[in-house]
């Protein structure tokens, strides 16, 4: 399977107060790279339902079908994860580009 900048795969995600993993939407904004021999990366954003919205940075997915999701979600840009893709289980879709730019300038505000 390849992956790429701006789809929405579905993944472990990892719990942010645990060493647990929860399988989820993930919008995939960094990567992949080729770490070593075998092992490819990729930066992930969690996508949530909009019932748990209200979080800074949160960015609405304006295209559900195109992303494959089947109710109104989120990407929840404070909560980014570095996973191995052969974590990914399935690729669900694809991030509308307007929609992508924003969460990636979202990430990236973040960081300043």
């Amino acid at each position: 399977m390849t992956h790429e900048q701006g789809d929405v795969v579905v993944t472990l995600f990892p719990f942010a107060d645990g060493p647990l993993a929860k399988e989820r939407p993930a919008l995939i904004f960094g990567g992949p790279w080729k770490a070593t021999k075998g092992i490819e990366v990729c930066w992930i954003a969690m996508i949530t339902t909009t019932v748990l919205k209200g979080w800074p940075g949160d960015i609405d997915i304006t295209n559900l079908s195109a992303a494959g999701l089947p109710i109104p979600s989120i990407v929840r840009t404070l909560k980014i994860a570095c996973i191995d893709t052969r974590a990914i289980s399935k690729k669900a879709g694809v991030l509308d580009a307007k929609t992508y730019q924003l969460t990636v300038a979202e990430i990236r505000n973040h960081f300043s």
